[in-house]
């Protein structure tokens, strides 16, 4: 949806070139070229080209030789897939559903607010340390959630720059902000809206006061991006805004995201790590911390808050393995 992409696109494309319409047009043109194009004289380079790159192509074998036997047998291939499909989103819908029932209801227990929760000195030392696509991470422990996430750390976030930022990286010009859905967002983050994370309602701009509801928070700055390359992150990162929430934790979806897979699909130069749960990939926010865990890695550790309490810079990375090994 970040890229007006509708759903089923992809098979509806298939099914199109597997068409007979489709093949009998297809056909229709080489019965021409075979009588009329195929061999000019005298050749130019460029119809030799041409010959060539028609020639080789797989879509010109496909419509010559196919038979009738290939076309059943293609056609029982695609129904087979719309069949399997169809039961596989079956089965990701009962337990979205159930997910969500259940991750509705706990994510409403919450037992106190975070240490770092209205604390204006915090907040400030933050927006004097955070640059562009800087990653948040936190720990809630007393949210219920935060028992049924695996590892320390329980949520993730983007953290988007300030508007002035972003206007000196010339982001406002992108064509994308001609749309009326994106210039709302670049007034939200006007506005100081400038964290993005995934929750329960979905995808969303948030203010760092509202995010401060936690008792730690550890600050990754990717450092394998080229300048360039600043500009296009945050643009997909942008492209997130207004998805659902995953609420079947699978990575390898593109429509509804989690917290954790806001990396996975912001940051695509990174060889993210994910595990395998119940047929399907996902990945964990101590996944993401783990980057920042080694020298060589694609992020750095900027900062930690741990309890409460900001950590020196000469013990916040053995604190953070100590961490992420306790969980």
């Amino acid at each position: 949806m970040g890229y007006g992409i509708e759903e089923d696109e992809l098979r509806q494309f298939v099914e199109g070139l597997y068409s007979d319409q489709t093949r009998a047009r297809v056909r229709a043109l080489l019965d021409w070229y075979e009588t009329n194009g195929a061999a000019p004289d005298p050749e130019t380079k460029d119809e030799l080209f041409l010959r060539s790159a028609i020639e080789s192509s797989v879509s010109y074998r496909w419509a010559r030789e196919i038979s009738l036997d290939e076309k059943v047998r293609q056609r029982a291939e695609l129904a087979r897939q719309r069949f399997v499909d169809a039961l596989d989103e079956l089965g990701k819908t009962t337990v979205g559903t159930l997910s969500k029932i259940f991750g509705n209801g706990v994510g409403l227990i919450e037992t106190r607010k975070g240490k770092l929760w209205q604390c204006e000195e915090v907040e400030r030392h933050l927006l004097e340390v955070l640059q562009p696509l800087d990653i948040l991470l936190e720990k809630t422990p007393f949210r219920l959630t935060d028992r049924f996430i695996p590892g320390h750390f329980g949520h993730v976030a983007v953290w988007m720059g300030t508007y002035e930022e972003l206007e000196r990286l010339g982001l406002w010009n992108h064509e994308i902000f001609d749309e009326s859905r994106y210039q709302v967002y670049r007034d939200l983050v006007r506005d100081g809206h400038s964290v993005l994370e995934a929750l329960r309602t979905g995808v969303e701009l948030n203010t760092l006061a509202e995010f401060l509801n936690v008792d730690d928070l550890a600050v990754l700055r990717p450092v394998y991006l080229d300048e360039e390359e600043i500009p296009e992150t945050l643009i997909r990162a942008f492209r997130q805004v207004g998805k659902a929430y995953d609420f079947n934790f699978e990575v390898e979806t593109t429509d509804t995201i989690v917290c954790s897979e806001l990396p996975y699909h912001v940051y695509t130069g990174v060889d993210w790590q994910t595990d395998e749960q119940l047929g399907r990939f996902t990945i964990s926010p101590d996944h993401v911390a783990a980057e920042a865990l080694t020298e060589s890695g694609p992020f750095e550790l900027v900062l930690l808050y741990h309890d409460g309490r900001l950590i020196d810079a000469a013990e916040d990375l053995s604190l953070m393995r100590r961490l992420s090994k306790q969980a």
